[in-house]
Formats: structure tokens, sequence, C-alpha cells
């Protein structure tokens, strides 16, 4: 199983209830530019500190961010991350 970079961004973002527009604040960027970066239209691979600030807000490390270290191997960490999120709101809305 291949993961993208965009849909790694996207999961954990998602999982932690932030919006395109709060990342977008907490990255110092607009929030064309998150909805970009998920869709594979543009990528922060030049800037080693907006990697890692990215990486930060989503409470990942590079390694696990970044494509290459994704492509066939254990999505465990972030599947668990997106799992949380989902208990949470199953148990909010009972």
């Amino acid at each position: 199983m291949s993961v993208t970079f965009g849909q790694v961004i996207k999961i954990a973002r998602e999982a932690k209830g932030i919006s395109f527009r709060e990342m977008g604040k907490r990255m110092g960027v607009q929030h064309v530019v998150i909805f970009e970066m998920e869709t594979g239209k543009r990528m922060p691979f030049g800037d080693v500190e907006r990697l890692q600030k990215l990486a930060d807000e989503l409470e990942l490390d590079i390694e696990t961010l970044t494509v290459k270290s994704i492509q066939g191997r254990n999505l465990m960490p972030l599947l668990k991350l997106a799992g949380k999120r989902l208990v949470s709101e199953l148990e909010s809305n009972e």
C-alpha cells in the first residue's frame, strides 16, 4: 500500500480536527497552500523549516511525513492517530 504525501497531511490534519484555515494560520500561510499540498500541487520539500513545522503541527516526524518513508511501510502510527480522532467524535455524539 502506498500513500502520497498529500494524503498523509490530510489524514493527520483531519484526525486532529484541524481545518484548512486553522492549519494555514498555524503554518503562517494561506489555507489554499495547505489544500495544494494535500492535492499534490505544492510540495514544501525545498523548505526544511516549513516541512519541520508541518510535521510538528501534525505531531508526526519528518520520516513519517515524507512519501519515500511511507511507501510499503507500517502506517500504524498514522492510522492510530486517525482512529483516536474517530473514537473521540463517536464518544461526543453519544
